[in-house]
């Protein structure tokens, strides 16, 4: 008997349609663990399947969660199962997680016992450079709530360049090849605003790029 592999198509703000893979459902609640953190809250340990029998290619790519078959959150990956297993599911656990995989974790967990339905889904793409550009066009196209930064505004460190396209989400570059001249000029006029007396911390902003 062969399995069953469930899909959903997410468009691009071009029209192009992309076959998302069902992974799996994320319920810290009943196929995990939750954990009380005094002073931190409540977390989620939660596993996805290891995917021992991908290639180290097919593992690169770039992930939808929905909540209740809608998309509240897209990212890219080099490893998913590495990217659910080690960093979201365990965040609470290291000590140098950051702030953004702890808040992933909080949300899956808040939304499970809530009784909401959490789905992962996945597209494959080994080229980083592509990559990027699905993530950020699904970003720009379906504005996923839990993407914080995905709707700019004045008080969101976001800078966007020709036809609203995003240079920026926070510190996170997102188009670090191909920018137009006018573009590079934002990119450096936000390099500038958010430059600080340390060189230290100015180099920290700008290669933390990479969620």
């Amino acid at each position: 008997m062969t399995s069953c592999i469930k899909l959903k198509i997410l468009e691009l703000r071009n029209g192009t349609k992309l076959e998302f893979q069902k992974i799996c459902d994320i319920n810290p609640i009943r196929n995990g663990y939750t954990w009380e953190m005094e002073y931190r809250g409540s977390f989620g340990d939660f596993r996805i399947p290891p995917l021992g029998h991908w290639s180290q290619d097919m593992v690169k790519g770039v992930y939808t969660i929905f909540q209740n078959g809608k998309p509240v959150y897209v990212g890219m990956t080099k490893n998913l199962a590495t990217r659910f297993n080690r960093n979201y599911a365990r965040s609470w656990k290291r000590s140098n997680a950051s702030p953004h995989d702890t808040e992933i974790n909080k949300k899956i967990l808040e939304t499970t016992e809530a009784g909401h339905l959490i789905e992962l889904y996945f597209h494959n793409v080994s080229d980083e450079l592509k990559r990027d550009e699905v993530e950020t066009d699904l970003i720009h196209h379906y504005d996923p709530s839990w993407n914080i930064l995905g709707r700019p505004n004045e008080s969101q460190d976001s800078a966007w360049g020709n036809d609203n396209r995003p240079i920026i989400y926070g510190r996170r570059y997102i188009a670090r090849k191909g920018l137009t001249d006018e573009e590079r000029q934002i990119l450096k006029n936000w390099k500038k605003k958010h430059s600080t007396s340390s060189d230290k911390n100015s180099k920290k902003h700008e290669s933390n790029f990479s969620w």
